[in-house]
């Protein structure tokens, strides 16, 4: 007669799920570290304000992902605001673009809201929900997800930095307290 064996396979499992979403968390926190190092480096190097908020915009873009952002200053007054650089997505590619800025342009509630209260997270349900008080530029598509974080030198306000995707909720209060 033969003798006959059952067959035992021994199986361990490892959960790593903690361990991969601890290596991605380091690799995106060195990631961030590289951008702002680089922007240092080129907000150190800017010869016109245009050039900086140029390099901001582009900091931002790689940390953040944007569709619409821009970069205004207040005048000395904090009344009028100055148009620095302001770019779109347009037929899928991001363009600066040039506004229509006949006249005198007086800072928006929105504009108001950031002097006054700080850095604003603005999560909109659909395009109809648009709000008129914060324009469009180079498309007439309204953003979905905003962000406006005022620009301050020597803890005076100088101006607002805004980026702005057409993605519902793309943003969220981690991302405000980046930008």
């Amino acid at each position: 007669p033969s003798l006959s064996c059952p067959a035992f396979v021994l199986s361990i499992f490892r959960d790593i799920t903690e361990r991969k979403l601890g290596e991605l968390a380091l690799a995106a926190a060195q990631r961030r570290s590289s951008v702002l190092a680089e922007l240092g480096r080129e907000l150190g190097e800017a010869t016109t304000p245009k050039a900086a908020a140029i390099h901001i915009l582009e900091a931002s873009q790689q940390l953040l992902r944007w569709d619409s952002g821009w970069l205004h200053l207040s005048d000395e007054t904090q009344q009028n605001k100055v148009d620095l650089v302001n770019f779109d997505l347009i037929d899928g590619e991001i363009r600066e673009v040039f506004p229509d800025m006949s006249g005198v342009q007086t800072p928006t509630r929105m504009a108001r809201r950031v002097k006054e209260e700080g850095p604003q997270l603005l999560l909109r349900d659909a395009e109809s929900d648009a709000n008129a008080d914060v324009p469009t530029y180079g498309s007439d598509r309204r953003s979905l997800s905003l962000m406006f974080v005022p620009i301050q030198l020597g803890g005076r306000f100088i101006g607002i930095l805004s980026i702005q995707s057409y993605q519902h909720r793309a943003y969220d209060q981690a991302d405000l307290e980046l930008l």
